[in-house]
């Protein structure tokens, strides 16, 4: 009960933080795959969004160097995630950012045989999205 009052909290703040923006920005819907990679160009000023779906968390595994913003964000009304990505003042060149997407995977289990039980145990399957920025005049 814990965790769902932080998350809410961290959404609210993040509501809040992101709801007066008014720069430019990219916005891009996908899904993570183990073998994804995005190549994207954005101006100096703007905003760069990836819309993710279908996960249980995304994480950024490796994060960019030269950032304002750079955060995964959780859409409370739907379950999914937002990479947002936002270069510091003057910055032109490349950045690498890779998310991790993990997934809860029930396994079936021959060795669970408890009453009320679906005889499965539980797994988690991680997939990796790098992305390539090139942020340019």
């Amino acid at each position: 009960m814990g965790r769902l009052y932080f998350l809410l909290i961290i959404m609210c703040l993040c509501a809040m933080t992101f709801s007066g923006c008014t720069k430019d920005a990219i916005i891009s819907p996908i899904a993570l795959s183990s073998s994804n990679s995005i190549n994207v160009t954005i101006s100096s000023n703007q905003t760069y969004q990836l819309h993710l779906s279908g996960y249980a968390a995304v994480n950024i595994f490796k994060q960019a160097s030269h950032y304002r913003a750079s955060e995964t964000v959780l859409n409370a009304s739907n379950g999914s995630f937002t990479y947002i990505y936002l270069p510091i003042t003057g910055f032109k060149g490349t950045e690498k950012v890779v998310l991790a997407g993990t997934n809860l995977v029930r396994v079936p289990n021959k060795n669970i045989n408890y009453p009320g039980t679906n005889n499965s145990a539980n797994s988690y399957s991680t997939s990796y999205t790098t992305i390539n920025i090139t942020v340019a005049n």
